[in-house]
């Protein structure tokens, strides 16, 4: 009897007495990440424009946010006392671990069938802050905390650990000179900074606030009237904006950088031109002050160099004008319009087709879908020259179902262009009238292809990154894709850059009646909704949307009306800077005369011929025989 009591005396003593054992052996053996106590990453990231200007400073998780290291006597005491008593009451008596507190919680998640509690120490978060920034709850990442932390504490004082955990949680402003009001309504920030972020969820982190001000009571670094005295002062929300439309940018280039790099950072080189970003933004807030009757609501613009993709300037929206006034279009996908058609026609002429190529701009065309409601308007037999730089319907499904639906689809999964996640015949013959989804950056740097010889870049935000060691990150290069031939990327390219062949729908006095010749193609999604500008020269490529963001559309305005104009802003704002010119016609194109009724070679019959451009082997044999 009494040895089996001494067996299970002995059970219950390893029990609770082998994990410290185990835990303090291990924190003893191994030496001190010098990283933990390290204050070289003090200052936060810097962003900046392809000069080196400042665009902002980045407050990274485990890094200050407030510009400089803050020492424990700056930091007021009731925020202090307000973090001890919400996230670690026992923190002066532990040793990194509070085993009181993982009993208790082991208590409390047996009782509850899952996880409440998991009794990690500001030791143990200062941890997990430097060494696991992405977070984990995992068993083994909790032990490897806990070992860390207990080694931590045999290396260092609890105010130097106190002033270490105080500069790296995310408070999100300046320490000093906080009301008792504000300290203590940000002492609850690290416990769950997006449950608890007052501009969010104000109430929410009131209620936290309140249950760790009684806290403070029952602990006696409060009395009662101090209680009632806090909870008095007024609490004002100043809720920030970003300062530019370059905080658009700056979030999409993070985002390019791994998170092991970002740690590491002392500045993020981008490649925004500041001059050119600044103008950007000025044209975008002016238009949208110009068209504010015409029921727009944001617009956003997105330039490239087409050579090697570095974005130049990206305005994401114009300011907070509507609910979504932050939302980044640039990066949201949106119905493309009539924005893609010059793919589909770069994707025939590629199997032999030609500007001369005629298509039956008929509703009634064979291989065509039935119409939902009123046809759009027929303009008989046309040109791929006429029809594209009209932006004919009908003829644009005709050069798809020409092309092939599972061709056409899989070509714009495989560059980039749109997602496309539902089977291809749910897109159908629509595909080339915006039923696929896509996003302004990513059909901007792929209408690249047309003044880059059929090559498009990848666009690209960041050009380096400095570390702290003093060693320089620079992204892995992406080859540019292979689009189009080099020849049919031309061909299509010297259609969108007709003016004669634009004007006969959309008239001379059209936004891009202009000095000089751009490749241009609009688009305007069913709804009036979202409009699209693509625009192309061999120095840059602008992307314009315009419209709306909550479902309703435009007073009638399409996108050569609503969004038209911008993209001309920004052309001309390009022009002051240098020349803007197209490509010449490469190897293997040539001149050839047809009649524009047939694309064939012209008779004595034929009142009028043209002049048509042709890749070498494709011309037409046979004469006209309308």
């Amino acid at each position: 009897m009494r040895r089996r009591w001494w067996l299970a005396l002995g059970r219950l003593a390893a029990v609770q007495l082998g994990p410290p054992l185990l835990l303090e052996v291990q924190a003893r053996l191994g030496p001190l990440p010098h990283e933990l106590l390290s204050r070289t990453d003090a200052a936060p990231v810097r962003l900046t424009d392809r000069r080196g200007g400042l665009l902002r400073e980045v407050a990274l998780a485990g890094r200050p946010s407030h510009g400089r290291w803050v020492s424990l006597e700056e930091v007021p005491e009731r925020l202090v006392q307000a973090l001890l008593a919400g996230e670690d009451q026992r923190f002066f008596e532990h040793g990194g671990v509070d085993w009181l507190a993982v009993a208790r919680a082991l208590a409390q998640n047996v009782a509850s069938g899952h996880v409440r509690s998991g009794a990690s120490t500001l030791t143990m978060q200062l941890v997990r802050l430097r060494r696991f920034p992405g977070g984990t709850r995992t068993l083994p990442a909790k032990w490897r905390q806990a070992v860390l932390a207990r080694r931590l504490e045999l290396h260092a004082g609890k105010r130097t650990i106190l002033a270490h955990y105080l500069n790296r949680a995310p408070f999100g402003k300046p320490l000093r000179a906080l009301t008792a009001g504000e300290a203590t309504l940000l002492a609850v920030l690290p416990r769950a900074p997006s449950r608890y972020d007052p501009r969010r969820g104000l109430q929410a982190a009131l209620r936290r606030r309140h249950h760790v001000l009684r806290r403070m009571v029952k602990l006696g670094w409060l009395d009662a009237q101090g209680l009632a005295d806090i909870e008095a002062q007024p609490i004002v929300i100043r809720k920030t904006k970003p300062p530019s439309a370059a905080w658009h940018f700056g979030e999409a280039a993070l985002r390019q950088v791994p998170e092991d790099v970002l740690r590491q950072a002392v500045e993020v080189r981008t490649t925004l031109d500041p001059g050119l970003q600044r103008e950007v933004e000025r044209l975008l807030a002016r238009h949208l002050r110009d068209f504010a009757d015409t029921g727009l609501h944001q617009a956003a613009v997105v330039v490239l160099d087409p050579r090697s993709g570095a974005v130049r300037a990206w305005a994401g929206s114009g300011g907070a004008r509507t609910p979504a006034g932050w939302v980044d279009m640039v990066l949201r996908r949106r119905p493309p319009g009539s924005a893609l058609k010059p793919f589909f026609y770069a994707l025939a002429m590629e199997m032999g087709d030609s500007p001369a190529t005629v298509v039956l701009d008929e509703a009634d065309a064979p291989g065509l879908p039935p119409w939902p409601g009123r046809p759009p308007p027929e303009h008989g037999p046309s040109s791929y020259r006429e029809a594209l730089a009209g932006s004919y319907n009908i003829a644009a499904m005709l050069v798809v179902r020409r092309v092939g639906l599972h061709r056409a689809a899989a070509f714009l999964r495989e560059q980039g262009i749109a997602e496309l996640p539902q089977p291809d015949e749910a897109y159908g013959l629509w595909l080339a009238l915006g039923a696929g989804w896509t996003r302004l950056l990513d059909v901007t740097a792929a209408f690249s292809a047309f003044v880059q010889g059929g090559r498009a870049p990848w666009p690209r935000l960041v050009d380096r990154v400095h570390l702290l060691d003093g060693r320089r990150w620079t992204p892995p290069s992406r080859p540019a894709r292979r689009m189009f031939s080099e020849q049919s990327a031309w061909l299509v390219m010297d259609i969108l850059s007709d003016p004669d062949a634009r004007y006969r729908v959309f008239g001379r006095d059209n936004p891009f009646d202009l000095p000089f010749r751009v490749a241009v193609k609009t688009g305007t999604a069913g709804g009036l909704t979202d409009t699209w500008v693509l625009a192309a020269v061999e120095q840059a490529v602008v992307g314009v949307w315009a419209g709306r963001t909550d479902g309703r559309p435009t007073r009638g305005y399409f996108a050569m009306d609503i969004a038209g104009p911008l993209a001309e802003d920004v052309l001309w704002a390009l022009r002051r800077r240098a020349p803007l010119t197209l490509p010449p016609p490469p190897e293997r194109v040539h001149r050839v005369a047809v009649c524009p009724a047939s694309g064939l070679r012209p008779t004595a019959a034929c009142p009028t011929r043209r002049a048509e451009w042709f890749r070498r082997g494709t011309e037409p044999e046979a004469s006209c025989d309308v």
